[in-house]
């Protein structure tokens, strides 16, 4: 079995073509959502997943830099997660520390780019709120079943769902 960061790029090369120097960029939205899907079925552990990730959006990032694309924000490498993370049920349905290792993840991502990629910090953001929302749409079930109309978890939910209109 080839080591994870081998398997990220054999991953990637499967379904577009992306930066080098005899090769022009060429990955889409549809590219990405195929990565994703394919991920999920694949149930790939999550370190790979993050490994791909990671590979994606230095990919991408590359590629906008040398403005081969007019997008910002790594468009495709947040799409993948996103793809990734419908298809896999994610984080619903994952432990607590494959979640940890994502969260993480996803906070070193929105901190590196933060300053100098808005665009990025923002789907990076989105996704993370709707991941919350999912999270804790089950506990808010419960208190309105039992009747509970305020309180911490009430209130994080609304402030969530204020934010993500």
């Amino acid at each position: 079995m080839p080591e994870r960061s081998d398997r990220s790029k054999v991953i990637m090369s499967w379904f577009a073509c992306f930066f080098d120097e005899h090769e022009p960029y060429d990955f889409t939205e549809d590219d990405a959502a195929r990565i994703g899907l394919f991920v999920a079925s694949a149930a790939l552990p999550i370190a790979d997943v993050v490994d791909l990730i990671d590979h994606l959006r230095g990919q991408e990032d590359e590629a906008e830099g040398a403005d081969w694309i007019g997008t910002r924000g790594c468009l495709c490498t947040v799409a993948t997660l996103r793809a990734w993370a419908r298809a896999a049920s994610f984080p619903t349905q994952w432990p607590a520390q494959a979640r940890t290792s994502m969260f993480v993840a996803l906070s070193r991502w929105s901190a590196t780019n933060a300053a100098a990629d808005v665009a990025f910090e923002g789907r990076v953001a989105k996704l993370a709120i709707n991941w919350a929302m999912e999270l804790l749409a089950p506990h808010v079930l419960v208190l309105e079943e039992t009747g509970v109309t305020d309180g911490p978890v009430l209130d994080a939910t609304r402030l969530l769902q204020i934010v993500s209109a």
